[in-house]
Parts: C-alpha cells; structure tokens; sequence
C-alpha cells in the first residue's frame, strides 16, 4: 500500500499556477484561516497563537478582547472547523514554505492521533 503524507503547499498569484488536484486553501478567508496577525513579522507567534486557540477551550476567553471575537467564536469550538475535513488532503496557504504556517498546525490536527474533534475538547 502506498501511503502519501498531506503537505503544505504554497500559493502563488503566478500565471498558469493552479491549486493541485485534492489540495483545500485553508487562507485566512476560509473557515480555516488564522485570525492572528502577524504583528512583528514573527509568524511563529502567530501560528503558535492559532495552535493553542484550536486544542485549548480556555483560549476563547484570552483572545475576546482583540476586536474580532465574533469571528474568533464562530469558527471555532464543535460547531467551527470541522479538521476531519481537511485529513488526507495537502493543504495550500500563502506562507512561503520556509516559515511558520497555520497549515502546518491543521495538517498535524488532521492527520495526527489527533482527530477534529478530539482537538476542540
């Protein structure tokens, strides 16, 4: 049996350049899309951000105050990203692949030990 691991795949606005068979965008206007800026120019702090919002219930209350809460709260919890949606599929954002991507965090979520729903407990 051949087995491929889902990988993150980078975007580009490039004549010609199409999203390969299979892969789901999962930038910031998707359901999927990381709402934390990257204020700094450190994208780690924001993927590390998006990371614990997703797998830590206690995080809904930690990022209320940054104007978007709304948002925040809509598309995230049982009722948010579904993760299991995005298992077995390569996954494309406009991050260069040499630096941290929200990506990155859903494609360990999805095709992990741990499944969607186990990440929203």
């Amino acid at each position: 049996m051949n087995t491929v691991t889902p990988q993150r795949i980078q975007r580009h606005r490039t004549k010609g350049w199409r999203l390969p068979a299979g892969a789901l965008y999962v930038g910031r206007p998707t359901r999927f899309g990381n709402p934390f800026p990257i204020d700094d120019g450190d994208p780690a702090e924001a993927v590390d951000r998006y990371r614990e919002w997703l797998t830590d219930p206690r995080t809904i209350e930690v990022v209320g105050g940054l104007g978007f809460s709304g948002y925040i709260y809509y598309n995230r919890g049982p009722w948010g990203p579904d993760l299991n949606k995005l298992r077995g599929h390569d996954l494309a954002c406009w991050c260069p692949l040499d630096r941290p991507c929200h990506a990155d965090v859903l494609l360990e979520l999805a095709n992990g030990a741990t499944t969607g729903d186990e990440a929203h407990r």
